[in-house]
């Protein structure tokens, strides 16, 4: 590979991202201020309508974060080049990997209530030391989650600007350059 692939954020799919997020974190502050409204209008107890309200709150308040940390951002969310892969998405793979450490790169299909979502799974040739190497817990866990799929690393289709079946192209040609 003789120069680097820039994979940049689709900014249009990350502000609905950003906007859906902002909507679910108001519609909690509502139900954390009054839940006793909304426990009127749907037969549900207030306790529970608050510690949705809450959930929700924390939950989406962290896809809010995220969504417009990206936005902001100018850098490509993906760069391939002759050393590996950089992840600049706020996914669990953040950082580099490289091609020394990736063992295989393979298309999933992971089920879910609505139908399926393809995603590129990345294995690597130590995947308990790599996920160890991780700083956050949270990635931690994810990364155990995607072991299940065939390896730590997923890579979706929201948020970047190209499709799944070209993004995995570029990067199994990348890979049979480097001989892995």
């Amino acid at each position: 590979m003789q120069k680097q692939i820039e994979i940049q954020s689709n900014k249009t799919k990350i502000l609905l991202y950003l906007l859906g997020a902002g909507i679910f974190v108001v519609l909690g502050v509502q139900f954390v201020l009054d839940p006793d409204k909304f426990a009127k209008t749907s037969y549900i107890d207030s306790t529970i309508v608050f510690i949705v309200g809450v959930a929700s709150i924390l939950f989406f308040g962290m896809g809010l974060y995220i969504f417009l940390r990206r936005l902001l951002e100018n850098r490509p969310a993906l760069i391939i080049n002759d050393t590996g892969i950089v992840f600049n998405t706020h996914s669990p793979a953040e950082g580099n990997v490289a091609w020394s450490d990736i063992e295989n790169i393979f298309l999933a299909d992971v089920s879910y209530g609505f139908g399926t979502k393809k995603f590129i799974m990345i294995a690597v040739k130590n995947p308990d030391e790599f996920i160890a190497t991780q700083k956050s817990a949270m990635k931690r866990n994810v990364m155990k989650l995607n072991m299940q799929y065939g390896g730590p690393i997923s890579i979706t289709g929201q948020g970047i600007k190209i499709s799944i079946p070209e993004l995995f192209s570029m990067l199994t040609k990348a890979q049979m350059e480097k001989g892995n």
